[in-house]
């Protein structure tokens, strides 16, 4: 490849991180936490999953069989049972639902039941259009940061569509930057520590970026794939092979086609079905079951489940005899080779191919968490150096006002969102102990995003912007730090009971948070220090002197203009002694 080539790509590189440099650090970031929403995190932030949580097949039979009767007939079109502590359910859920809904709803809508994850005990009822339960339904911590993950709470299209888009940028950025960098294996081995800020950043960009390309690649085509699917490749796909239909499209790729009953009762089986999965053994995590026409020869039984699979399955069952029909793609019932691909895109964006109540899972995912801070921290580091390299020398376009500006933008930005999610964590134990679900639902969006403004805000206000980042490093280490003592206060999880209750899962949170605040405090002054001579060599120690630094500099200029038309004048005999 030429040199002009190469120096296109390289300045393609640099503009296309710049641009996106920060929301792709949003979006990495979240989904480091978002990779544990499900189920670390949401047993982690609700007391009532701890533990061994045990669903009574026969208890959860006799619940089906008794709420059917409470509803109305036409709310037996689909019923859909939702376990606790998945798919970002607290309690175990039963979904009546009517394809029509009624006299009151003319659109889908259902009759819902909740119930405490342990006793079964009636929590809630209620009877709304089916997608605005799903729209309204109390939120955790967990949860909350997953959907912002998802579509950074920009709702759908438009929050998809931008995370599909950023995967996309992602995606060129690794290209981009894998080939300007010519010299791979040296950089590759390249890690000057001991060197001067600008020096151990652009050193770590290029040794994240080479070695972590595969992934960075990866993540950026899953999360393009997951973000488009739904907005954009769905439609696309119907107006090729449906003439723009895509109800037809659904219909033939759905894995769960409508059921129509016969009018004949009989009895649905869910007691046996229950109990065949349980003596498959290949099936550890039920998620959800859903039953179509419920009470008729016809009922058909939908079970989707994890295991042994690397991803989610859907297991079929007829429901009049509880008989064994086949086990297939929760993306379709469909011979293709594409499917089992299909399969691996969500579990290689989120690191999820093993069941978390063993090591092997969760191992998974913490590599998928360190692999995902890099991913974080590459577009992070990339801006940096790209501000840092104009403004120095004789050929800098930027000022040190403007690079000031700069460090303060992405300083609130990007420590905000930290701070934000990590105050979620206390607010999370703190609220679920004095407030209840609801209050906790909806303390989520003010408590997020009043961090993550204000912390903006303050970063470019204040006078002195190191200060102000030692401050948020520290109150983040201790947020983290404090998590522990505040969860055996509040809940009763600690290391001394951890053998009667069985809170392993717990202890392991607390444990992480604590060594990830003692390493931040460990490693504080390493950091700043270099920060200090960075902004030292840029003739920045503080906002104020930064400020006054750039008027000097002005007026520095002017003199020299004036000095100069003056020499002129004389050269020129404008002026007479």
């Amino acid at each position: 490849m030429n040199a002009l080539m190469i120096k296109k790509l390289y300045l393609l590189h640099g503009w296309v991180g710049v641009i996106t440099g920060v929301l792709l650090f949003i979006l990495a970031f979240s989904g480091i936490i978002a990779v544990f929403s499900r189920p670390e995190l949401a047993i982690w932030g609700n007391p009532e999953l701890r533990g061994d949580i045990q669903v009574n097949h026969q208890q959860l039979d006799a619940l089906v069989s008794q709420y059917s009767q409470e509803v109305p007939p036409i709310y037996r079109d689909n019923i859909h049972i939702y376990y606790p502590g998945q798919r970002g359910n607290v309690d175990l859920v039963l979904m009546f639902e009517s394809h029509d809904g009624d006299e009151v709803f003319n659109k889908a809508a259902s009759w819902y039941f909740q119930f405490d994850a342990k006793s079964l005990s009636l929590v809630e009822k209620g009877n709304s259009l089916t997608r605005d339960y799903i729209a309204n339904r109390d939120t955790d911590m967990a949860r909350f940061l997953a959907e912002f993950h998802a579509d950074l709470h920009l709702g759908r299209p438009v929050g998809l569509i931008l995370t599909g888009l950023l995967g996309l940028t992602l995606m060129l950025s690794v290209v981009t930057g894998f080939v300007v960098h010519r010299q791979k294996i040296k950089q590759m081995f390249s890690f000057r520590r001991d060197k001067n800020a600008s020096v151990v950043i652009s050193d770590a960009h290029k040794i994240m970026g080479i070695w972590g390309s595969l992934f960075h690649f990866t993540i950026g085509f899953t999360g393009a794939f997951l973000g488009l699917a739904a907005v954009i490749l769905l439609p696309a796909a119907a107006m090729v092979t449906f003439g723009g239909d895509q109800d037809k499209l659904l219909q033939a790729f759905t894995p769960m086609p409508e059921v129509h009953a016969s009018g004949t009762h009989k009895t649905t089986e869910l007691g046996l079905i229950l109990k065949d999965i349980e003596k498959k053994g290949q099936f550890n995590v039920i998620q959800d079951i859903t039953v179509m026409a419920y009470g008729d020869a016809n009922a058909m039984v939908y079970v989707r489940a994890k295991g042994q699979e690397l991803s989610t399955q859907l297991l079929k069952y007829q429901g009049n005899n509880g008989e064994f029909i086949k086990q297939f793609s929760v993306y379709g019932d469909l011979d293709s080779s594409a499917l089992p691909l299909l399969d691996l895109i969500l579990p290689l964006h989120t690191g999820n191919f093993g069941d978390s109540n063993n090591a092997t899972g969760i191992l998974i995912k913490l590599i998928w968490a360190c692999l995902g801070l890099t991913t974080a921290l590459l577009p992070l580091t990339g801006v940096m150096m790209w501000f840092d390299k104009r403004s120095r020398g004789a050929q800098a376009i930027f000022s040190q006002r403007q690079y000031l500006w700069a460090n303060r933008l992405s300083l609130g930005l990007c420590a905000g969102l930290v701070l934000a999610c990590v105050s979620l964590f206390a607010a999370q134990l703190l609220l679920g102990y004095f407030a209840d679900n609801s209050r906790l639902s909806q303390a989520m969006g003010p408590i997020f995003f009043g961090v993550w403004i204000l912390v903006s805000l303050l970063a470019c206000l204040v006078p002195n912007l190191n200060a102000f980042a030692k401050l948020l490093w520290r109150l983040t280490a201790l947020l983290l730090i404090s998590l522990m003592p505040l969860n055996s206060l509040l809940t009763g999880s600690h290391l001394f009971n951890v053998m009667t209750t069985g809170h392993w899962l717990t202890l392991g949170v607390d444990s992480v948070c604590l060594l990830l605040g003692l390493s931040l405090l460990k490693i504080e002054a390493k950091v700043f220090n270099k920060i200090n001579a960075q902004a030292s060599s840029h003739g920045v120690t503080d906002g104020a002197n930064a400020s006054i630094n750039a008027d000097v500099d002005i007026s520095a200029n002017h003199a020299a203009k004036a000095s100069s038309e003056l020499h002129s004048k004389i050269n020129h005999g404008g002026i007479n002694g």
